[in-house]
């Protein structure tokens, strides 16, 4: 089985900006904004991927450092290795009740209903996978700390440099003033090294008030 997302090459210089500001629209968020904008994308009436994103850990199944999703991410590919693709979209589905901002899961639905012959459902998967990547793309340009791709997961990360057919080298973990940071050291198709900057500091402040 082979999945490919459409690729693109990440250029969107941001390096004059600070995006700090990113997190405090974070704070403003409320479950209820995470419902009614997947409601909102569901039907078809407006996309606001970003927010999405960043409303979900608002919700009550925010758990960014789970082991429950990639249990469900190997049981939907293990259905589609096997091609049993409706078992795969079954499985799918009920991830996305767990996490509509996962676009792992987006894609794994898009090629099964591909698969299946539905290409309305696989095409709004594909774009969900598409809008999910490229809202973390636009929050920065990953080259600074202040111009930082704004994630809420560490999974996001690594789902991010997979899209853009980047391979993770090295990783360390940095702060700046009150944020905190993946600086991730990734190698592209030609062998070029590049240091691309993850603002994590929702996923650690999720952490580390699980601990006090």
């Amino acid at each position: 089985m082979t999945i490919v997302a459409q690729d693109s090459t990440v250029t969107d210089s941001k390096a004059d900006r600070n995006n700090f500001f990113l997190i405090d629209y974070q704070d403003m968020l409320t479950e209820k904004d995470y419902f009614l904008n997947k409601d909102s994308l569901v039907k078809g009436l407006a996309e606001d991927f970003f927010t999405l994103r960043m409303s979900y850990t608002k919700t009550a199944l925010y758990s960014p450092y789970s082991i429950d999703e990639s249990d469900r991410a190997k049981a939907i590919v293990s259905e589609l290795n096997k091609e049993n693709y409706q078992n795969a979209v079954d499985s799918a589905v009920k991830a996305l009740e767990y996490d509509y901002t996962n676009s792992n899961i987006h894609l794994y639905l898009g090629y099964a209903y591909r698969m299946l012959g539905d290409s309305v459902r696989s095409n709004y998967h594909y774009a969900c996978e598409r809008g999910l990547i490229e809202s973390i793309k636009l929050s920065g340009d990953g080259v600074s700390y202040q111009t930082a791709f704004v994630v809420t997961s560490t999974s996001e990360e690594y789902r991010f440099l997979r899209y853009f057919n980047l391979a993770a080298k090295e990783q360390s973990l940095e702060y700046f003033d009150k944020y905190s940071f993946d600086v991730q050291t990734v190698v592209d198709d030609e062998g070029n090294e590049y240091d691309y900057y993850f603002n994590i500091t929702i996923p650690l402040t999720y952490l580390n008030n699980k601990f006090k």
